[in-house]
């Protein structure tokens, strides 16, 4: 279930208009069958910070529901809240226990591959998942979602990657980064890169010497491959289709080079006038989706602070507290890479509350913190127990 919610299978099915959440909904809940018998399991979900976020938010939403317009528009991204909440609560359950934990982490790591290989197969066959020219987006159809899910799925599951094969790990899912073109995508990653140098999760070294087999390798390929003109017309595009100029100069519009940034200044000014006009309660529920402009804020704080007033902008950083609290030792790494990563990208993007793999990384970070303190109370407790002797 991970493995299908992380890869962005429900993204390319949304695109096709054939993804049905509700069934999500009923696998998730057949899942977790077996254990609403375990009190391990109810004792886990009752205690989850993230499962009191959930519905915090959900409240708040609901609330915020009656003076909206509640058109046509609004009630369906309110189902889609409702759907949404309904399967992170069940990712709780799920993830109760150490076992599965450790399993989902491993799926997270298998979909950073899966990303990164498919946005390589995207780059050179335009279209077949972006509608982005001269970026590539694998199953998750967005760049920019692309970018975030596979440097979260660096974060969740790098430890689980035998020290051996980490640098190659790493150096995969930064190609599949850096082929999405995403800003806030490649700022994030280059921000994972140097925690985990410093925490001697990986050495720049053995980065270094990853990079430097893979470059030869494909240099190799290429020169010996058939297709090596079509991989130069590939650059071509990607040089000539102003990509290239959104990375270094994000205020650069000549022939369209990056309109995209004249758009998010725009939504962004919109949303803080709209918060400015009802500081206290918001304008509502789904109130940034109904203006002209046919994007929403592309930041989740101004978002917030536009639909839920005042309580908006401390909803989300909440939600990455819930996320890591009771994270001991090691972990404490790993929440700050965690944290400090979605902060960044909560500036870029307001899908962080609404994209699948989003829900699974916040869900499966609080398990990870949680089991740390779990293993912490009882190392404390043996060694307790040992002095007292």
């Amino acid at each position: 279930f991970i493995f299908v919610l992380y890869n962005g299978l429900s993204a390319f099915l949304g695109a096709l208009k054939i993804d049905r959440p509700f069934l999500w909904v009923m696998a998730l809940s057949i899942a977790t069958i077996p254990l609403l018998a375990k009190a391990e399991s109810w004792q886990a979900f009752t205690r989850s910070p993230v499962a009191g976020w959930m519905l915090l938010h959900l409240t708040i939403c609901t609330v915020s529901l009656l003076w909206s317009t509640r058109s046509h528009l609004i009630l369906d991204l309110y189902r889609g809240v409702l759907l949404d909440s309904v399967i992170a609560l069940l990712l709780v359950l799920l993830l109760s226990s150490p076992t599965p934990v450790r399993r989902a982490r491993a799926a997270v790591a298998a979909c950073v591959i899966l990303g990164s290989i498919l946005n390589v197969y995207d780059l050179i066959n335009p279209g077949t998942f972006s509608t982005g020219v001269g970026r590539a987006a694998g199953l998750y159809v967005n760049s920019n979602s692309s970018a975030s899910a596979i440097g979260l799925g660096v974060i969740l599951s790098l430890d689980l990657v035998p020290r051996k094969w980490r640098a190659l790990f790493m150096i995969i899912a930064g190609g599949g980064v850096i082929l999405t073109f995403s800003r806030a995508g490649i700022l994030g990653f280059a921000f994972i890169v140097l925690v985990m140098v410093l925490t001697n999760r990986v050495s720049a070294r053995s980065l270094v010497l990853a990079f430097a087999t893979i470059v030869v390798c494909s240099e190799l390929l290429i020169v010996s491959s058939t297709k090596g003109r079509r991989l130069q017309e590939i650059a071509r595009v990607v040089v000539t289709s102003g990509v290239l100029d959104r990375l270094v100069n994000v205020s650069k519009t000549a022939q369209g080079a990056d309109a995209s940034a004249i758009t998010r200044v725009e939504v962004v000014r919109r949303g803080w006038l709209l918060f400015e006009s009802h500081p206290l309660r918001g304008a509502g529920f789904g109130a940034t989706t109904e203006w002209t402009i046919k994007q929403s804020t592309h930041n989740i704080y101004v978002r917030q602070l536009a639909e839920f007033g005042m309580i908006g902008f401390i909803l989300y950083p909440l939600l990455l507290y819930a996320s890591v609290l009771g994270a001991q030792r090691g972990e404490r790494a790993l929440a700050l890479m965690f944290v400090g990563f979605l902060l960044m990208n909560g500036l870029f993007s307001h899908n962080v509350l609404e994209e699948r793999h989003y829900l699974v990384a916040y869900v499966l970070m609080a398990a990870i913190a949680w089991e740390s303190l779990r293993r912490e109370v009882a190392e404390r407790t043996v060694h307790g127990r040992i002095v007292a002797n």
